[in-house]
């Protein structure tokens, strides 16, 4: 339950550096933290140095899965659906072959180097990802956000979740 109240504050609170920074630096920064706390946690050493090292992956990590739904969202012109369709499929995926290529892995390198190479892919992931939005802008992305992780409050002034889910509908509120 601890873990669980954990992750919905660090998520409540994502909310605040959103708003204050943005999508796509709240994404970056996170997925570094959770890199960082995953390689702590192997490098450690000590039970207590492991425990904090894994809480940074929580804490790191806790606002990166709503802001991937959020992205995959807003870049269906059909409708949300689809991006959400697809980011939870992937999710399944990882969640269905992730421990068995991580197990297969760490019985010829140990679990420790197996659980570095994890950290290893999501730091070249988030190198991906932001030369990928950033060229798929035709920009660099100093000094500008990518469509995906766009501005966190809309023209209006409102919440992107209120705009985002206003758009497309007609007056009676049904999908266009």
């Amino acid at each position: 339950m601890r873990d669980s109240l954990m992750m919905a504050a660090i998520r409540f609170g994502g909310d605040f550096w959103v708003a204050r920074f943005g999508r796509f630096v709240v994404f970056i920064t996170g997925g570094l933290v959770g890199a960082a706390g995953l390689a702590l946690a192997c490098l450690g050493g000590f039970f207590p140095i492991s425990v904090v090292g894994f809480g940074l992956v929580g804490v790191g990590l806790a606002n990166c899965v709503p802001l991937i739904f959020s992205a995959a969202a807003r870049q269906s012109e059909e409708g949300f659906g689809r991006g959400i369709a697809a980011v939870a499929s992937a999710g399944y995926m990882g969640l269905f072959v992730g421990p068995p290529v991580i197990g297969s892995i760490a019985q010829v390198i140990g679990l420790q180097s197996a659980l570095l190479l994890v950290a290893g892919s999501l730091v070249l992931t988030l190198l991906v990802t932001r030369a990928g939005l950033g060229r798929q802008e035709g920009h660099s992305l100093q000094g500008r956000t990518p469509k995906a992780f766009g501005e966190p409050r809309s023209a209006n002034g409102g919440s992107t979740l209120r705009a985002h889910f206003s758009r497309g509908r007609d007056k009676r509120g049904l999908g266009g």
